[in-house]
């Protein structure tokens, strides 16, 4: 998960900079940037990071949310919490997604839109397409498991 950014680090700055910094051995930092199938691996700190992390969002997220906060705000980042995701209505999302293509064209030979938004757009057609995928693939599940099917049910 993490062993590239410590190989990055090794090529850049070297391990001598990082085993002084962490007060550990250089074999310690080679052995964070080798493949788990590798005989020297050993699992490096962000790892060991990233499952307290785990536990903490699974047992208290708000505790999550304020050490993240802490970290980002350490490092000069501000930590802002996504909207919740609304459950989109499956009619609807089927019409949004047929209906902005023809819309696009015409607006863009009208010439009132760049390029730049009209990748922006596609990739927000690409988003929904994502959706209705889920969706899909939801349903096709409760169908195979012979329950009764909720299509208001969130798959974000």
């Amino acid at each position: 998960m993490f062993e590239e950014v410590f190989r990055k680090f090794i090529r850049l700055k070297g391990a001598f900079t990082m085993a002084n910094a962490l007060n550990t051995s250089e074999k310690a930092v080679y052995s964070w940037s080798m493949e788990e199938d590798s005989p020297f691996f050993r699992r490096n700190p962000l790892h060991r990071a990233v499952e307290v992390l785990d536990v903490l969002k699974r047992y208290s997220p708000e505790l999550l949310y304020e050490v993240l906060s802490e970290i980002a705000e350490r490092y000069g980042y501000r930590l802002e919490k996504l909207p919740a995701e609304e459950d989109i209505k499956l009619s609807k999302l089927l019409k949004e997604v047929s209906d902005v293509p023809q819309e696009l064209i015409k607006a863009y030979e009208d010439g009132n839109l760049t390029e730049e938004e009209i990748e922006k757009v596609i990739k927000e057609i690409q988003e929904a397409q994502e959706v209705l995928a889920k969706k899909k693939a939801y349903l096709q599940w409760r169908l195979e498991q012979k329950k009764p099917i909720r299509l208001r049910r969130s798959l974000g």
